[in-house]
């Protein structure tokens, strides 16, 4: 968890040096916590749940777009 908040923390100090907007900083921490989720339920009893909806596009199939949940 500590590896988490500390990758969260320098990905919002070098969007603010870059002058990044509040949505781009907003957008880079989310992805963050959802590949995060992922891992944690990829490693988890519940490995085996169904991963679908937009994220599960942008994600898997590389599509160009931003969700705001993960569907399962």
């Amino acid at each position: 968890m500590n590896n988490l908040l500390l990758e969260l923390k320098t990905i919002a100090d070098q969007a603010r040096h870059e002058d990044a907007s509040f949505d781009s900083i907003r957008v880079r921490l989310k992805e963050v916590l959802h590949y995060f989720v992922l891992d944690c339920i990829y490693n988890s009893e519940f490995k085996d749940m169904i991963f679908y909806g937009g994220t599960c596009l942008r994600i898997v199939h590389n599509l160009g777009r931003m969700s705001e949940d993960l569907d399962f």
